[in-house]
């Protein structure tokens, strides 16, 4: 595939980090193709090397503590550490730029996938910049991640939720998580392929 050089030097990070973010990743990535695919304006060259690199900063971090790794639903964990999740983005920006040039990668490209990859998270839970329709794409992309049923059944066995609660806490955050309107038809979709799923609910989100 497009990128495969760029894929494997990323695997090496990825499994120094967090335990899911391998599989992660790839899922971002396939998301990401899809929504440049359904017409969202989006630079491709930008994009996906944006995906595939966002979170590698965390195999740049010591602690190996996977819950102060971890956003936590209701941040009510005491083990939540918002430092860590700063570092990431800060640390994954520095890997990345110099993954690139180590790739040769133009270098008009550098600095904006360097920026997304700084920034692809809000640490106060805000949406991006909707101006930036690079950074918009990599951050719906990312979250759309949470809708599948490796995360989810992940979120269960990590925060010892019930199904419906994670199910309904997944459903609840469509509108505030994602920018696109495409983005929020494929998380229905995701939540529909589950195989507990609790539609009906009230599915008026906006």
């Amino acid at each position: 595939m497009e990128f495969e050089h760029l894929w494997q030097v990323c695997k090496k990070y990825l499994v120094n980090g967090r335990p899911i973010d391998l599989v992660h990743t790839r899922i971002s990535t396939d998301f990401a193709w899809r929504l440049l695919k359904e017409g969202v304006k989006g630079d491709k060259e930008i994009v996906i090397p944006a995906i595939m690199l966002h979170d590698i900063g965390y195999s740049q971090i010591d602690d190996k503590d996977v819950y102060k790794k971890t956003t936590f639903p209701d941040k009510v964990n005491a083990q939540y550490d918002i430092r860590i999740k700063e570092l990431h983005l800060t640390e994954g920006a520095k890997l990345a730029e110099r993954i690139l040039r180590e790739l040769n990668y133009p270098e008009h490209l550098i600095t904006p996938i360097r920026e997304i990859v700084r920034t692809h998270e809000d640490l106060q839970g805000n949406k991006p910049d909707q101006t930036n329709m690079n950074r918009v794409i990599v951050s719906d992309a990312d979250k759309l991640s949470r809708y599948t049923a490796y995360n989810l059944t992940s979120g269960m066995a990590l925060f010892g939720r019930e199904k419906r609660e994670i199910f309904e806490f997944m459903f609840r955050n469509i509108d505030r998580w994602l920018c696109l309107e495409i983005s929020k038809q494929i998380a229905i979709e995701e939540l529909r392929k589950l195989p507990f799923n609790f539609f009906p609910i009230n599915e008026k989100l906006f």
